[in-house]
């Protein structure tokens, strides 16, 4: 059988869970953001619920205070939520936007979806360098499909973030044992890949270079494409999709682009990136600004 290892930020039925703070959702002057750390793209300063998003860093750090800075008419919350509680509060409809979302048609359903603002390469397969470790390989791909069928591959993952409806439908089919984190998932995740625990991770191409790890110990881990991804993830601005969401999304949008959050994105990944590896960011900027907008933005 498959060995499926789910690194979960917090357990599912955690009795002692801190409850998240929500404010009434006829509510006008207050936009709630829900947050968690996602490195290198949104860095915390604190563990706490209530985030400083002053002193946070990352693309994404900038992009929520450029949105508090542009709409001065309400007043921006920042509560930090684990991956695994987020899909449970949107399907609650609770009143909260975020960054932090890719759309994929389960949260079409309760998420309002808007601007762009940014795109990056799909999450892979990372495995430690000369491990002696078994995955099947397509053209260069790992076909993770066959890799999870082969029945000893022990992969770890986060539970509650999709990767894409792609990977996550193959995911589904193949759960079957769970290990339980605390908060920094993925941190977590490498450090069990480093030790030999688990064979590989799936984490996001800057994943690899920025959790888990020292400078001096990058080398170890190798990134390898999944077959099933599609070419590009692309995240935009979203809001529960309510009276009180999509009213939200119409003062939202506008400032995302005015405010060229795409270009601030791809300023902040290619200034991680060495020059020879920034080609493939750069085509999927270009891209993205052949894209016309959606007819289902908000505005």
């Amino acid at each position: 059988m498959v060995s499926l290892i789910l690194g979960l930020t917090i357990a599912w039925a955690a009795v002692d869970a801190p409850q998240v703070p929500v404010v009434p959702s006829d509510d006008e002057k207050t936009i709630q953001w829900i947050v968690n750390d996602f490195p290198p793209y949104l860095i915390l300063n604190s563990k706490n619920t209530d985030v400083d998003m002053g002193k946070a860093k990352g693309p994404l750090a900038e992009g929520y205070r450029i949105l508090e800075g542009g709409l001065p008419q309400y007043k921006h919350k920042f509560l930090r939520v684990p991956f695994v509680r987020m899909q449970k509060i949107i399907e609650g409809k609770k009143p909260f936007c975020s960054l932090l979302f890719q759309e994929t048609p389960e949260r079409a359903q309760y998420l309002q979806f808007g601007e762009e603002i940014g795109r990056t390469i799909p999450a892979g397969l990372v495995v430690k360098s000369g491990a002696r470790v078994k995955y099947a390989v397509d053209g260069g791909k790992v076909d993770l499909a066959k890799t999870l069928q082969l029945g000893s591959f022990r992969l770890g993952v986060v539970a509650g973030r999709s990767y894409s409806p792609e990977v996550d439908e193959i995911l589904q089919r193949n759960q079957v044992s769970f290990r339980l984190m605390t908060d920094q998932a993925v941190g977590g995740l490498f450090q069990m890949l480093d030790a030999g625990r688990i064979d590989g991770v799936l984490a996001y191409y800057l994943e690899k270079s920025s959790i888990g790890v020292g400078q001096d110990q990058k080398a170890k881990f190798k990134f390898i494409p999944i077959k099933q991804s599609k070419e590009a993830i692309i995240l935009k601005v979203s809001c529960v999709k309510t009276p009180w969401g999509i009213s939200r999304l119409k003062d939202i949008n506008p400032v995302v682009r005015e405010k060229k959050f795409k270009d601030i994105s791809l300023k902040h990944v290619l200034a991680m990136l060495p020059e020879s590896e920034r080609k493939e960011y750069l085509e999927l900027h270009r891209e993205s600004e052949k894209t016309k907008p959606g007819i289902s933005r908000g505005d």
